[in-house]
């Protein structure tokens, strides 16, 4: 195989084994679907050149890895499964209309929590993590936020960030393998085609055992509401809304042609 295209599922669910000395992946394999599709269109469509495939690589198996450790936690800790949380908004709409800062804004209230930018890239604990002590991971997520500086200079005019600024969950989605964030990175016209009328409900079950772990690891979050964000939420309204029954869903409103 070349150099520019991925492996099968298997061979980066192998490598994902390697890197965590985890075995399992949780107790469906849905999740194949969406990653065989994804890879078939990566290779097919998006023409990636050397160190785009390296970059791609990475993402997937980090995203394999982090299911592994989501739920050997959950094996160690059944609470987590049932841990309580409260989802309170949902914001959905288009980019460039004005959502990360009405995110940020509601965030600053005392009793409302998101996530943090290091939290959405690595949200699952390192293999022999203190809890409490999250240093290994923002300092993972440190170089991927220099690297992401360094090869996109102008990132931070389109979107200012930081380790601890609250950020999108649709990072968090990507872990299984079906959202909208390798669409905005790749040319992928058949998965994305397939992720229209693809059934979402799988991804947002597993978004809101994400959210449970995330409010299990940190006390700090007890008693708080979540506000999530992400115009992935567009593209997986039945699923969001099935999901979150009691979230006001909040939609901020642009020419969509200016947007886009």
């Amino acid at each position: 195989m070349s150099a520019n295209f991925l492996p099968p599922a298997e061979t980066l669910m192998e490598e994902a084994r390697r890197a965590t000395g985890l075995q399992d992946f949780g107790p469906s394999d849905w999740f194949l679907e969406p990653l065989r599709i994804e890879l078939d269109s990566i290779n097919s469509e998006a023409r990636l050149n050397e160190s785009g495939a390296v970059v791609q690589r990475q993402r997937l198996v980090g995203a394999l890895a982090n299911r592994l450790r989501l739920f050997e936690a959950i094996r160690k800790n059944p609470e987590i499964a049932t841990w309580p949380i409260a989802v309170k908004g949902v914001l959905l709409a288009l980019s460039r209309s004005g959502t990360t800062m009405l995110h940020r804004l509601l965030n600053s209230a005392p009793k409302i929590t998101a996530m943090k930018w290091w939290e959405t890239h690595f949200p699952a604990m390192f293999e022999g993590e203190k809890p409490g002590d999250p240093s290994p991971r923002r300092a993972a997520a440190q170089q991927v936020f220099d690297h992401m500086l360094a090869t996109i200079p102008d990132l931070m005019s389109i979107h200012p960030m930081s380790l601890d600024h609250v950020d999108e969950e649709i990072t968090v989605l990507d872990q299984s393998f079906m959202s909208t964030t390798p669409e905005s990175f790749l040319w992928l016209p058949s998965y994305a085609k397939w992720l229209e009328t693809a059934d979402h409900q799988p991804a947002y079950d597993e978004l809101v055992l994400w959210l449970r772990y995330l409010q299990w690891q940190d006390p700090q979050r007890e008693g708080a509401v979540w506000v999530l964000k992400t115009p992935n939420h567009i593209a997986a309204t039945a699923a969001a809304l099935k999901e979150f029954p009691e979230a006001t869903f909040i939609m901020t409103h642009r020419d969509p042609v200016r947007s886009i």
